[in-house]
């Protein structure tokens, strides 16, 4: 099941239950960004910064 949030310069952020973030912080400064967490990724001490505006990263967990 995805979880699913929108702010107010549309940026998405789509992640699955099962997804783990550990000490790591997602930050939107531009416009229409997407970033999509697939079931199983893990976010260890990351930061993800979207400075620009209409990009997209999907980030699926490691094989």
């Amino acid at each position: 099941m995805f979880e699913t949030a929108i702010d107010s310069d549309q940026n998405l952020f789509f992640h699955q239950d099962k997804v783990k973030m550990n000490n790591s912080t997602v930050s939107f400064k531009g416009k229409n960004n997407c970033l999509i967490l697939d079931e199983g990724a893990i976010l260890d001490h990351s930061q993800i910064i979207f400075h620009g505006d209409n990009a997209l990263v999907y980030i699926k967990k490691n094989a």
